[in-house]
């Protein structure tokens, strides 16, 4: 199954991607619970994969998770995908943080493509759906 992210105005799409299959959200999830508290990151770490919804000071609030994701990841080791991402399979060798392991089907960096949804949907008044 794939796993997309978008951003919704009631019931009507404007814009979003596919990150993978939902098993590579999964492995996403967990790496990045390897590294933080839910504590830290109660919306990225509480959050459903499959019913997901984050609207208005929420999505100020993963915005802002989303940029600690960033830091640490920048800090750390890249590391070696399980059976994961397959669609960006050969990047991983040629990471140089775990930042940069991670990428949505289109070839963007998958927190940064995350928090470019955050800033559309904070500005427009929309809501990020996990789907």
């Amino acid at each position: 199954m794939i796993f997309y992210l978008g951003l919704f105005c009631g019931d009507e799409e404007v814009c979003g991607w596919v990150l993978g299959r939902y098993d590579d959200f999964a492995f996403f999830h967990n790496v990045v619970r390897e590294h933080f508290a839910l504590e830290e990151l109660p919306l990225l770490l509480g959050c459903s994969d499959c019913d997901a919804a984050f609207a208005g000071p929420e999505l100020a609030a993963l915005r802002t998770e989303l940029s600690l994701v960033a830091a640490r990841f920048k800090r750390a080791r890249p590391i070696t995908p399980a059976k994961a991402f397959a669609h960006n399979n050969g990047q991983w060798s040629q990471a140089a943080s775990l930042y940069d392991c991670f990428r949505n089907v289109d070839d963007e960096n998958l927190v940064d493509a995350m928090l470019e949804l955050c800033d559309r949907g904070a500005s427009e008044k929309l809501t990020l759906l996990f789907q």
